[in-house]
């Protein structure tokens, strides 16, 4: 969008009727980086419009280095669009097999189903760095391990932030509709998922066929993702295991205010100079995601169930704090971490 400071209303208008009258079905919206203007106007296209069709609000900051999280907003978008449902069965010849390989920042996920969408394998290693290689390892390891072949799959599609360079995939999805399949395959229920990931946290509204009604991410700041919970782990000298073991003994937290991972991380090493317990601190950083992870949940409207996915999804502090801000028992399913390598299997 050209700013709308130094325009009049004439392109809007321009705009709104080239959505009706070509039968145009969604709307993104590109804007400057804190721009205090823009926000106007998505409300001006909202109330045009009506709330029900899809806009995109895309904040830019003219540099390429938040690229995949843009084409991950983008992606999800136009997914959503097109209504991805999840298929209960499969009409194809027997013995073959589905994979969904989740390239994420900080671990590779394999699940591989079979024509029953039963899960007959499920892998995980570190992605370090090179995506090709990880994605190589597990499917060396499908084969070794588990006796199943390339030439048996039948589909192999990619998700996660290195989902371009899996050489294997014929076909990539984004971990927001990934994410909904796996949860509605868990489930069967409209539910609300939260995923606290290495880059960034996500919120998204599944309906009760696995459709994506509503979603929203946090990637521009790294106080509410596994990194900061990584990061506030390694100044206290202990690993993440024990974090979460820690965490839960206590039955007090220390308070951390900042929403700026780096002033956070500052304010952590005030309470140890202070001689603060390192549990209260702990599980003052568990509570510190989980009020961000609250705004972020405002964004959206809240269904009933609240479902919490994701490798962090296994820790059991960050799940007190989650149902404790938020005021509702956070479910956990089974194996959460491979649960976007599970959507994008059943994709």
């Amino acid at each position: 969008n050209t700013c709308p400071r130094t325009n009049d209303d004439k392109y809007k208008i321009e705009i709104i009727n080239r959505i009706k009258e070509d039968n145009i079905c969604g709307l993104i919206v590109n804007v400057p980086k804190f721009c205090d203007f823009h926000p106007f106007e998505f409300r001006h296209y909202k109330n045009e419009l009506g709330d029900s069709f899809p806009i995109l609000l895309i904040e830019h900051e003219l540099n390429t280095t938040s690229e995949g999280q843009l084409m991950t907003r983008i992606e999800a978008f136009l997914e959503k669009i097109a209504k991805t449902t999840f298929t209960k069965s499969r009409a194809t010849a027997n013995n073959k097999y589905y994979v969904g390989i989740d390239s994420g920042s900080h671990s590779t996920k394999l699940v591989c189903l079979n024509s029953s969408s039963k899960i007959v394998a499920k892998l995980i290693t570190e992605t370090g760095t090179s995506v090709k290689d990880s994605s190589d390892k597990l499917i060396n390891e499908l084969s070794g391990k588990f006796g199943i072949q390339k030439k048996d799959i039948s589909k192999i599609v990619a998700t996660g932030y290195g989902r371009s360079k899996i050489q294997h995939a014929k076909q990539s999805t984004t971990e927001i509709t990934c994410h909904a399949l796996g949860a509605n395959h868990t489930l069967g229920k409209a539910a609300t998922i939260i995923d606290i990931g290495g880059q960034d946290s996500k919120a998204i509204c599944i309906d009760e066929k696995g459709s994506v009604k509503r979603f929203v991410m946090n990637d521009k700041c790294a106080a509410g993702t596994g990194r900061f919970l990584e990061a506030m782990a390694s100044k206290l000298n202990v690993d993440l295991a024990e974090f979460a073991r820690l965490a839960t003994k206590t039955k007090k937290s220390a308070s951390i205010s900042s929403m700026c991972s780096v002033f956070a991380e500052s304010e952590v090493v005030s309470l140890i100079h202070l001689g603060e317990k390192s549990e209260d601190i702990l599980m003052a950083v568990f509570d510190s995601v989980a009020e961000k992870t609250e705004a972020l949940l405002k964004a959206i409207k809240l269904q009933e169930d609240v479902v919490f996915m994701g490798g962090v999804a296994r820790n059991q502090g960050m799940i007190k704090s989650l149902s404790d801000v938020l005021g509702v028992s956070v479910k956990v399913p089974e194996n959460p971490d491979i649960a976007i390598a599970l959507g994008a299997a059943i994709e």
